[in-house]
């Protein structure tokens, strides 16, 4: 277990003690909530997250991998003031990881901070033939609406930006169980995939895995971690909190199966003054486990 800083106010991710150019890991906190409309606190996220990180051992025993020798860097936070600062910051920031061919791992934050990140994941393997990057979503929500309370980029509306950027039949929505009727018509339209948490649990994880492998083929796939995807008796401290939903064994799951072809992930929309961290703490665990997990493969 990493000891704890003196100086809560400079805590970075436990085990994070890489610099940027020999990372093979860089974790971004972004601390904004500027189209949050059900609860407030999600900016607190970044420092929640890390600040738990210090809870676990460094050696993952499930994947006999020790993070503490993993190259991992911290960026810090950033704290846009407004969504064209989120833009060009988080823009920047991306740029400066992906050119260093490091894995990017975006604390938020509500989901509106996701199609910026998938933009700019797409545009590097666009210019690779025949490796066209899919997402995987994980959200109780299917936020598919084309705009909510006449803002576009409300993360309302994260799966239909993403959608938007690589294509709806690139993208496949996981755990989903809220559904707008226009909005679930339009995207049936469009050709938004998705397997609702009802399914998962008929059906069985490892059928959802294997559905999703094959959404996925050989393509890299960006996943983005909407925590209210996971059921509120694991994760209650959410924004949106949707019962039955799918439980962290399944979205931990999920990150196993898909480790070999992610490039890149986020975890979004807690808030930590609705629980007394333990969604912080899964939201961390989460990360750690999937940083093993790649080391491992």
């Amino acid at each position: 277990m990493t000891e704890f800083p003196d100086d809560p106010s400079k805590i970075l991710f436990a085990d994070a003690t890489s610099n940027l150019e020999e990372a093979d890991y860089v974790i971004l906190g972004v601390s904004y909530e500027g189209t949050a409309c059900h609860r407030k606190g999600t900016a607190e996220a970044p420092y929640t997250v890390r600040e738990e990180s210090y809870n676990f051992e460094t050696y993952r025993y499930r994947y006999e991998v020790d993070v503490e020798n993993v190259k991992i860097y911290d960026m810090g936070t950033q704290v846009p003031r407004d969504y064209p600062q989120l833009v060009t910051e988080l823009r920047r920031s991306l740029v400066e990881i992906l050119n260093n061919d490091s894995f990017p791992i975006i604390i938020g934050g509500e989901h509106s901070i996701s199609p910026i990140i998938v933009a700019e994941l797409h545009k590097r393997f666009s210019e690779r033939p025949g490796n066209d990057l899919k997402v995987v979503s994980i959200d109780a929500h299917l936020d598919f609406r084309d705009s909510f309370l006449g803002d576009r980029n409300s993360h309302a509306c994260s799966t239909r930006r993403i959608g938007d950027i690589v294509g709806y039949s690139s993208t496949l929505c996981v755990g989903v169980r809220s559904f707008e009727r226009k909005e679930m018509a339009e995207a049936k339209d469009l050709g938004l995939k998705w397997l609702d948490s009802f399914s998962v649990r008929e059906s069985g994880i490892e059928t959802c895995i294997r559905e999703i492998e094959r959404f996925i083929g050989d393509c890299p796939v960006y996943l983005t971690v909407d925590m209210d995807g996971i059921d509120p008796a694991f994760a209650p401290g959410v924004g949106t909190p949707e019962p039955f939903g799918l439980t962290h064994w399944d979205v931990l799951s999920i990150i196993e199966a898909l480790s070999p072809s992610l490039v890149g992930l986020d975890i979004v929309e807690i808030y930590p003054p609705y629980d007394n961290g333990n969604t912080s703490a899964l939201a961390s665990k989460l990360i750690g486990d999937m940083i093993a997990v790649r080391e491992r493969n």
